[in-house]
């Protein structure tokens, strides 16, 4: 049913501007008062309004699932809008959120979904066993050397899985629960596990033998499948791929594996060998990408954050030179620069906090 006393009113209460688009039969014409055509011919998947963010959060998720899924590009306003609104996220129910990852994982472009969640800030919000829910960027690095390769070198593989393994591409498409494949939990793994190495190596470092690492690690998996509300199934899938990966990871890499090995293998994973022999492959690949994926990771903050910096500063030499009574100077770009990198490092976001730092800080 319309919500608007108008058509035009009721399609701008939707998520993103090409979903806003009416054609009115009786005058043969096109209704699109937020020039959704615009947008959908130039490729861009753009939210209507921040207002209408608020109003159902889901729509985060849903501008970044459709960016995946029609390989369209976030436009940068509507980015900087689901970041600023990421914690709504919170507030909305674990089966919208589940159903807009699956649907997202079940395209091609796993890697696009996961990175787009780091940019947007969303990956601490979903992923909160594995990231600490802070915005400073200078954590994701970790993500972007650990975990967004693993899924990169998982879309590669799972496009030529039956050039690979021929026959494995049915097994794959198989429903684990109602629209979920494996496929689909098989990409999901493939993050989790890159997230644990970006926990382990970079966020929190790894204790040298650990006997309890293993357990805590399954302790995660299974809290994320549970807060999500995947079924037992799907959930017993995605915990017993990435509790083999060690296992599958040393015998992928002998170079002469004898006919028991290999009995005792395929016994020990007979219920999902294409996905633990994919995750292996697909985590022993992403150590060949760091240096690509840095590249990429240094070009996306350069467009998406520091470019925003640079042409929105949350202080000027003016503020400087009237808060703290500095004459004109190299001293007043100093004081700049550190209100810029304390933005950068997340300790400042609002102009009110630069300004109560400038007064804090010696510059």
């Amino acid at each position: 049913m319309p919500k608007g006393s108008v058509i035009e009113e009721d399609l701008l209460s939707r998520d993103i501007t090409i979903n806003a688009m009416g054609y009115d039969i009786s005058n043969d014409r096109l209704i699109d008062p937020a020039s959704g055509l615009h947008d959908l011919n130039q490729g861009i998947i753009r939210l209507l309004s921040e207002e209408n963010l608020i109003s159902d959060p889901i729509r985060s998720l849903r501008a970044i699932r459709f960016s995946v899924v029609l390989d369209f590009a976030l436009e940068g306003e509507t980015l900087k809008m689901i970041r600023t609104n990421g914690k709504l996220i919170e507030k909305v129910s674990p089966e919208r959120i589940k159903q807009e990852v699956i649907r997202a994982l079940d395209s091609p472009g796993g890697a696009k979904f996961f990175r787009l969640l780091a940019w947007a800030g969303l990956l601490p919000v979903i992923f909160s066993q594995y990231l600490p829910a802070t915005g400073n960027l200078d954590n994701w690095h970790s993500v972007f050397r650990f975990a967004i390769p693993v899924s990169v070198e998982m879309d590669g593989l799972l496009y030529c899985a039956d050039a690979l393994m021929p026959g494995s591409k049915s097994l794959l498409n198989q429903e684990v629960e109602a629209g979920v494949s494996r496929a689909s939990l098989l990409r999901l793994a493939s993050i989790l596990l890159g997230l644990e190495d970006a926990r382990r190596e970079g966020i929190a470092p790894r204790v040298k033998g650990n006997i309890h690492e293993s357990e805590s690690f399954g302790k995660r998996v299974a809290s994320f499948c549970t807060s999500l509300r995947f079924s037992s199934p799907a959930s017993r899938l995605v915990k017993n791929i990435l509790g083999k990966q060690r296992l599958t990871e040393r015998i992928l890499s002998r170079k002469e594996t004898s006919t028991l090995e290999l009995y005792r293998f395929c016994k020990a994973t007979e219920d999902y060998l294409p996905e633990a022999l994919l995750l292996s492959l697909a985590w022993a690949q992403a150590h060949d990408l760091i240096q690509r994926q840095n590249a990429t990771m240094i070009w996306e903050y350069y467009r998406d954050v520091y470019t925003e910096y640079k042409k929105k500063p949350l202080v000027t030499g003016d503020d400087v030179m009237k808060l703290l009574g500095r004459p004109a100077g190299p001293a007043v770009g100093e004081c700049l620069r550190k209100v810029e990198e304390a933005r950068a490092s997340g300790i400042v976001r609002t102009r009110s906090e630069a300004l109560k730092f400038l007064q804090s800080t010696s510059c």
